[in-house]
Parts: C-alpha cells; sequence; structure tokens
C-alpha cells in the first residue's frame, strides 16, 4: 500500500541491511579493483543506463593505489574487454555489424537465434513475475527476428551486459550469454518496450544465481547457438 517492505514500515531505514542500501548496484570482484555498476532490474536506473547518449566508459574514483596482480592476465582481460567496447561503440555501422565484428574475435559463427527455442528454455526456468511468462510465450508463438529501433539504446544495452556479465574465466560463453541476453531483450521489447523489457530480464535472470547458471550449462553444452 505505501511501496514500502515490513521492515522500513515497522522498524525504520536504519534496519535495512546492506542489499537495501546498494540495491540496484552490482559489484564485480577483481584482484586489482572492485567493479561498480547499475542493475537494470530497476526501472530508474534502466532508464540512466539506456537513455545515455554519451560512449560507455571505466571511470576509476578512491585515492589508495591498488597493487597490480603479479601476472598480466587480468590486464590483457581489461584490454580486450576495451576492445569489445571499441568495436560495439563504432557508430559508423549498425548493431548486427557491431555485434559480427566482436564475435570474430573469438571466431564465433552467430547463427539467426531461433527465439522458439530459446522461449521455451527461459519458460522452463523459475520465474518471478507473470508478465515474463507471458512475454515469453508470445516469443515462442512469433519467433520472427528481432527488430532494433534504437540503436543507440542497443549499444548501452550490449555494453552493460558485456560490462555485467563477460569474464575471463570463460569468455567465449560469457560473450555469447551477453549477446543472448541481448537479442531476447530486444525481442521483448516489441512487447513492453525496452525499458521494461530490461528491468524483467535483469530480475528474472540476472539477479537468480541458478537461472543463469542454468542458461550459461545450456552454452557450454552447445544447446544455444
Amino acid at each position: 500500500e505505501k511501496n514500502l517492505c515490513e521492515i522500513y514500515i515497522n522498524l525504520g531505514k536504519d534496519a535495512l541491511s546492506q542489499i537495501c542500501d546498494d540495491h540496484p548496484r552490482f559489484r564485480n570482484f577483481f584482484e586489482s579493483r572492485t567493479e561498480i555498476g547499475l542493475g537494470l532490474c530497476c526501472e530508474e536506473a534502466a532508464k540512466l543506463v539506456l537513455e545515455k547518449e554519451s560512449k560507455t566508459k571505466i571511470i576509476e574514483i578512491g585515492e589508495d593505489e591498488v597493487p597490480c596482480s603479479d601476472d598480466d592476465c587480468e590486464k590483457k582481460f581489461f584490454a580486450l574487454r576495451e576492445r569489445i567496447f571499441d568495436y560495439l561503440q563504432n557508430r559508423e555501422k549498425n548493431i548486427s555489424e557491431r555485434i559480427s565484428d566482436v564475435l570474430r574475435i573469438f571466431c564465433i559463427n552467430f547463427p539467426e537465434t531461433d527465439f522458439a527455442k530459446l522461449a521455451k528454455i527461459f519458460l522452463a526456468l523459475e520465474r518471478l513475475d507473470e508478465k515474463w511468462t507471458e512475454i515469453l510465450e508470445n516469443i515462442k508463438e512469433n519467433p520472427a527476428p528481432a527488430e532494433i529501433p534504437d540503436e543507440t539504446a542497443a549499444e548501452q544495452l550490449l555494453c552493460y551486459y558485456i560490462f555485467r556479465h563477460f569474464s575471463a574465466d570463460y569468455p567465449e560463453e560469457s560473450l555469447r550469454f551477453a549477446v543472448l541476453a541481448f537479442y531476447l531483450t530486444e525481442k521483448a521489447a516489441e512487447q513492453v518496450g525496452i525499458f521494461e523489457a530490461a528491468r524483467l530480464f535483469s530480475s528474472e535472470i540476472e539477479y537468480s544465481d541458478e537461472n543463469k547458471e542454468i542458461i550459461l550449462d545450456y552454452i557450454f553444452d552447445g544447446e544455444v547457438f
């Protein structure tokens, strides 16, 4: 009724946990630094990210010098990710061409997305919102290729998925996950708009370790792509 949780109503703001203070921020931990971003599960965060016209870049904050790792694997990973950002933010090309440029780094042949199969896989996962179920059911019935009307929002969405999910531990598979997430979000956006589609995907998949792991297992097993 008041748009507040029971803890806040009965015990006050000071009783909230750290996750409530941090939400919707997420953190990725590396040896040399911690990276922080805004998760799209919050409507306002989704608007902030996807309406941004300037290119994505990493901003360093903090006054303390952080020692670098003994080996250069982490530096190579950051350099590779910057290369991916450069490809994705090459605004002289359309989004499909930019994605193809990135996939060529890993010699990945990306076939046309089978949205009917993809929807069936996601429908088998635990779901929170009935709206997400309805979207997936509609995609299963209408699996035509996704339309991408707003290339600026698409660019921001791609960079967000790379920043959040691209991993040095399994770079090819995590890149496939990011591209899959992008295309499914764009397909869902045909029904509810890009902000709501991004919010739903984030809530249903990004904030469920179990759901994300299941999708990654499909990718590792070659069941997707």
